[in-house]
């Protein structure tokens, strides 16, 4: 069962617009209006938080602390304007939801941007973090534990030092990943994927983008590497036998505990050694 823990905020007075030259539209010139607020959750009876966003930037950060803070910066274009845009909040289980929601009003065209809603949130240090997600925008997200979900339909995801495993997805954008304790998925359609530091099995896929992986000299993995066009370059791995060809490579390093699988349709695919 979901149960709200925090109030929707809701519309005052219905829908205001302005005069328009065109009938049906609303003018919303540019962002002029901003609110600052912040919000804090008890973490009593909750285990993770989910976090989803729709356009802006979503910052998920931890610290020494005992409560969820949400600081949450909203621009639009009017005070009204800005009652389009809130946070909806509610408990499911021992999982609380985040959601940034946006108000559209039916039949009217906008003109100039539409309100939006950045956030911060802050959890305890080792408090998991379930997803974060937003539909066009920026995910930043770093010192959380997981397993962890990061989704951006359009935009950048730069997720550092994750405590467990990670899935990371992009349909138009950036996955830049440094730090994994656990094992990484990543997917983009259109886009590179940067990625360091990860303990556990990598599989990357992306159709547009260069993928660039950094990993321990020493390393124990199965490699498999696939392009269609593209160039492939593995270096300074110690003990790697390799077979490969124009669009593919296949090695083992030392005991080959781990596997790593990278693919793009088309882009280079570089895979480094460090000391």
């Amino acid at each position: 069962m979901t149960e709200p823990v925090s109030r929707r905020r809701l519309l005052a007075g219905g829908v205001v617009t302005a005069a328009a030259a065109l009938a049906g539209c609303v003018a919303a010139g540019s962002r002029e209006v901003q609110e600052d607020e912040t919000e804090t959750f008890a973490v009593d009876d909750l285990e993770s938080v989910s976090v989803g966003a729709r356009n802006g930037q979503l910052t998920v950060r931890s610290e020494d602390r005992e409560t969820i803070a949400v600081r949450r910066v909203t621009r639009a274009a009017s005070e009204d304007d800005a009652e389009n845009v809130w946070l909806e909040s509610t408990q499911t289980g021992d999982r609380l939801d985040l959601a940034v929601e946006r108000e559209d009003s039916p039949g009217l065209i906008r003109i100039g941007p539409s309100p939006r809603m950045d956030l911060e949130v802050t959890v305890p240090e080792g408090f998991e973090v379930e997803r974060a997600a937003v539909r066009n925008g920026t995910v930043d997200v770093a010192d959380v534990a997981g397993p962890l979900v990061v989704e951006a339909r359009n935009g950048i995801v730069e997720i550092r030092d994750v405590d467990g495993d990670l899935t990371a997805t992009a349909r138009n954008g950036t996955v830049d990943v440094a730090g994994v304790a656990g094992s990484l998925t990543a997917e983009t359609r259109n886009g590179p994927v940067e990625l360091a530091n990860v303990a556990g099995d990598v599989e990357v896929q992306t159709r547009n983008g260069e993928v660039s992986l950094e990993v321990p000299s020493t390393l124990d993995a199965v490699i498999g590497i696939s392009t269609r066009n593209g160039e492939i370059s593995v270096d300074g791995i110690d003990d790697l036998t390799a077979t490969s060809g124009d669009s593919s490579f296949h090695g083992t390093a030392g005991e080959g505990s781990r596997r790593i699988a990278l693919e793009t349709r088309n882009g280079a695919v570089t895979v480094r050694g460090r000391e």
